[in-house]
């Protein structure tokens, strides 16, 4: 345990006659072992009890048999699922190294978890407690970060597939962190958080969030929504800062393709109008158009499809493939956090605070908008194509367009509210009840 005190032997000290408290406490759990005794489950929940405003550190240690690193992450992950009473409460989960035989998969050392516990003790009070997230739309197998802070900045990085959203988070980092794709297919289908130091302030870290896009070659724009919505809502029950959000087109396309419109559709109505001054719209690709094709294509950008996010006050920026110019999109948000009293965008509000379901939030309900249009299109074009059922060719185009509209309608149900809640939202409505 982690306690707060003042020497005995300081008897000037202001707060020597200040009875000594809890800050936090340490959990280790050897993942190289069985399944989690019944006295270990015990005594966390036990000593949990006597904690004010509970600050955990769960650790699996054993890491240093590299023989067995696949069934240790096995083991790791569920012992996380057991811990997730503590981890939705804002419990950190962390994989501790064995002192000098730290990988690169194990990069936590003893020193890390203290410092990690000492600080959330030290956060404590600067911290505005939010409202828990219940976790509604949460599935086995989602990914978020295991050492969540409330010093932490969230910049997500969003965009269509092909905009450059991993190559910008590469050229941030100084390395590679994020898998590049290229061509159209997605190389990004879940969330993935990259830590970067902050440059000025070695308490706090910068989150970088590498997001799929709204037309992922193998998932469904539904279970896309959920995984943003999900990874966002969790960070913002976490009390981490969303400090911006930076989206990302690319000035080589001639025109803007009905994907491209979809997706920021989508990131208009997961921002909101609020949180729209945080966000920082930026052009990337400009080395593959001529300077004067692409400065006429960016006004038409300004001009036509961003007008109403510049007057609610996003910015404007460049990415051309360096660090030099990535960090300069980074440090303006950093710059524009002191003063911003935004600190979340809508999807957070939605899901935490307001207690919507997914698919009654303003991205939700877009979202299904977008599907019922390409599912009428999608039958009106089968409908064509029976008219003209003579060749193989037309049968296989057919088949094709039946299996499209089969996961299309997968998808809209998926955004459909369960009969039971919505019984229950309009009991909650009725005089009397």
């Amino acid at each position: 345990m982690v306690q707060n005190h003042v020497p005995a032997s300081n008897k000037n000290h202001p707060n020597c006659n200040e009875p000594r408290k809890f800050s936090g406490l340490i959990y280790l759990e050897d993942s190289s072992t069985g399944p989690v005794s019944k006295l270990s489950r015990n005594a966390i929940e036990l000593l949990d009890k006597f904690l004010e405003g509970p600050n955990i550190s769960l650790a699996t240690i054993g890491w240093d048999d590299t023989k067995s690193t696949k069934a240790l992450e096995v083991r790791h992950k569920e012992l996380r699922e057991q811990w997730k009473t503590f981890v939705d409460r804002g419990a950190s989960v962390i994989r501790l190294a064995a002192p000098g035989k730290t990988s690169q998969e194990v990069s936590h050392k003893s020193e890390d978890i203290f410092k990690l516990v000492v600080s959330k003790a030290e956060e404590k009070a600067f911290v505005t407690n939010r409202s828990q997230w219940k976790g509604k739309e949460k599935k086995f197998g989602d990914r978020f970060l295991e050492d969540a802070r409330s010093t932490d900045i969230v910049i997500p990085i969003m965009g269509p597939t092909g905009a450059g959203k991993s190559t910008f988070v590469n050229a941030v980092a100084g390395k590679t962190v994020a898998v590049v794709g290229h061509n159209l297919k997605s190389e990004t289908s879940y969330l993935q958080p990259i830590i970067l130091r902050h440059p000025t302030n070695p308490a706090r870290r910068i989150i970088l969030v590498d997001t799929p896009g709204f037309d992922d070659t193998y998932v469904a724009d539904s279970e896309i929504l959920r995984r943003i919505a999900t990874w966002l809502a969790q960070s913002y029950s976490a009390n981490m800062t969303l400090a911006g959000v930076i989206y990302l087109h690319e000035i080589s396309q001639t025109r803007m393709l009905g994907t491209a419109r979809k997706n920021l559709d989508m990131f208009n109505k997961l921002c909101g109008d609020a949180a729209t001054q945080n966000v920082i719209l930026v052009t990337t690709k400009w080395s593959q158009v001529q300077e004067v094709t692409a400065d006429r294509r960016e006004s038409q950008l300004k001009d036509r499809h961003w007008e109403g996010m510049i007057r609610l006050g996003a910015q404007l920026a460049r990415f051309t493939d360096t660090h030099e110019s990535g960090w300069k999109i980074i440090q303006s948000i950093l710059d524009h956090l002191v003063s911003s009293d935004v600190d979340a965008v809508q999807i957070q509000k939605e899901l935490v605070e307001v207690q919507t379901m997914l698919p009654h939030t303003q991205a939700g309900q877009a979202l299904r908008y977008t599907l019922e249009e390409l599912l009428e299109t999608q039958r009106v074009a089968a409908a064509q194509l029976r008219k003209d059922e003579n060749s193989n060719e037309v049968k296989a185009m057919l088949h094709e367009t039946e299996r499209k509209i089969r996961a299309t309608m997968k998808e809209i149900s998926q955004l459909s509210t369960p009969v039971g809640h919505r019984l229950r939202e309009w009991m909650k409505r009725v005089p009397g009840q």
